[in-house]
């Protein structure tokens, strides 16, 4: 069995953000090359903090983070479970329940704005 990796001060502070992410999701750096990289030796590139955009978004979404976390572990904009579940929610409706769901929301608005 392969040794888990740990944070360090050798490693980019993305690659730090994803291996405390993945400790915290019970996954793997290696899970996550297996998926993303294709190759195990995407490894040493990452580490330096090399990941193109996409690669990192994939992550990101994957981990179910935002790439402004692991950029700048910073979370300003990130969404609570109840918002993620009604974006969720939103999105299985279909056009004109959306479009049903946005007026009802504009009218509660005006009732109950903060």
């Amino acid at each position: 069995m392969a040794k888990r990796l740990e944070i360090s001060d050798e490693f980019s502070p993305v690659f730090n953000r994803i291996l405390e992410t993945c400790k915290e999701r019970n996954t793997t750096v290696s899970a996550l090359l297996d998926l993303f990289a294709g190759s195990r030796s995407a490894v040493g590139a990452w580490k330096k903090g090399n990941i193109n955009a996409g690669r990192l978004a994939e992550i990101a979404e994957y981990l179910d983070v935002t790439t402004e976390y692991l950029l700048t572990g910073k979370n300003a904009g990130s969404l609570s479970g109840t918002e993620k579940k009604l974006i969720a929610d939103f999105r299985n409706l279909s056009p004109e329940g959306q479009a049903y769901l946005q007026q009802q929301m504009e009218i509660a608005g005006k009732i109950y704005r903060k």
